[in-house]
C-alpha cells in the first residue's frame, strides 16, 4: 500500500513538471504583438504618394531638340506650348525662360530667340498661373566656342595628285575673336599635319583623306571640323 502511494505521488509530480502539457496560466507566446502593434502575419499598406496638383500649369518644349549644338554666337530658337486649368493658354510673362549657367533670364514668352552661355546649358521654361502655381520642363542645348569651319575644298570632293590643293579655313572664339596663324592645325588621317592658318596649299599623297581643321583658343579648348577628300593619280 506504501509502494502503492509512493507511486501515485511520483506520477502526479511527473505530470505537473512538463510531461508534454500546457503549465496552467501559462500565454503563448506567438499571439503576443510586436512592438509596433502589428502581429507576424499583418501587411504592413504601402504609402500613398500625392498625386501632382491637377490645377497647376503645364508647360511642354517643342523645340530645340534636346542635345542640339550651336556656336556661341548663333541665336538659337526656344518654342513651348503653356496652359492651365482655369486661366487657359499661358503667354508673354507668365512663360520664363532661364539657363544653369547665368543668373539672369533668357526672356519670356512661348517663342524666345537668343543665344546661350558658352557650355553646357540645362535651359528650364516655367509657366506661373494667376494664383502663383507653375510648371515647368527642360531641354539640355550645348553653346560652343571655339568654332571652326573649312570653308575649301568641299566635303567629298576629288582633286588630282600632281596639283597642289588649296586649303581655306576660319576660326573664332567668345573671348579671343578670330583664331588665326598658329591656332589652326590642319591635318590629313593619310600625311599626318599638312599645313597652319587660314590658308595655304598642299599636294597629297593618292588615296582617300580626312582633313581635319582642329583650332585652340588661349584656354586651350578646342574645335575641329572635317571633309573628306579623295586624291587621283
Amino acid at each position: 500500500m506504501r509502494n502503492r502511494l509512493v507511486l501515485s505521488i511520483l506520477a502526479i509530480l511527473l505530470g505537473a513538471c512538463g510531461g508534454g502539457g500546457d503549465v496552467p496560466g501559462s500565454i503563448d507566446s506567438g499571439s503576443l504583438p510586436d512592438d509596433s502593434g502589428l502581429t507576424a502575419d499583418s501587411a504592413v499598406p504601402d504609402a500613398a504618394l500625392p498625386d501632382a496638383d491637377p490645377t497647376a500649369p503645364s508647360c511642354v518644349i517643342t523645340a530645340p531638340a534636346a542635345g542640339t549644338e550651336r556656336a556661341f554666337d548663333i541665336p538659337i530658337m526656344f518654342t513651348a506650348t503653356a496652359s492651365d486649368p482655369e486661366d487657359g493658354t499661358l503667354t508673354g510673362a507668365s512663360v520664363v525662360w532661364r539657363s544653369d549657367l547665368q543668373v539672369a533670364p533668357l526672356g519670356s514668352g512661348t517663342t524666345l530667340t537668343t543665344t546661350l552661355p558658352v557650355g553646357t546649358n540645362l535651359v528650364t521654361c516655367t509657366a506661373t498661373d494667376s494664383t502663383a502655381k507653375t510648371g515647368s520642363a527642360t531641354v539640355t542645348v550645348v553653346s560652343k566656342s571655339p568654332v571652326a569651319k573649312i570653308n575649301h575644298p568641299g566635303d567629298g570632293e576629288t582633286r588630282s595628285a600632281s596639283t597642289a590643293v588649296p586649303f581655306v579655313g576660319v576660326a573664332r572664339d567668345k573671348e579671343d575673336g578670330a583664331l588665326t596663324g598658329a591656332s589652326l592645325v590642319w591635318t590629313s588621317s593619310l600625311d599626318g599635319q599638312i599645313g597652319t592658318g587660314g590658308s595655304f596649299s598642299k599636294i597629297l599623297s593618292v588615296g582617300v583623306h580626312t582633313i581635319t581643321l582642329t583650332a585652340t583658343d588661349a584656354n586651350a579648348n578646342t574645335a575641329t571640323s572635317s571633309i573628306a577628300l579623295t586624291i587621283t593619280q
